[in-house]
């Protein structure tokens, strides 16, 4: 959860080169990325050294972070 990650986006007149959006603790960049207006969600993704992630599977990896808190409650 609080892996070095960096926010990333398509850029380039074909989208074929990669902006540095923002780095920091992955937590933080999943709520960033799903801050982002769903229909622009497919030209950002979340590197971090175990690979990269894109906006669906940081939302499902959110909720099951959410999932044992909400229970505990």
């Amino acid at each position: 959860m609080n892996a070095p990650a960096v926010l990333r986006r398509r850029a380039g007149a074909r989208g074929d080169e990669a902006v540095t959006v923002a780095k920091g603790p992955f937590v933080i960049l999943v709520h960033s990325l799903l801050a982002i207006a769903p229909e622009q969600r497919d030209d950002f993704w979340i590197s971090m050294p175990l690979g990269d992630i894109g906006a669906a599977q940081a939302e499902r990896t959110l909720e099951q972070w959410m999932r044992p808190m909400a229970a505990a409650a």
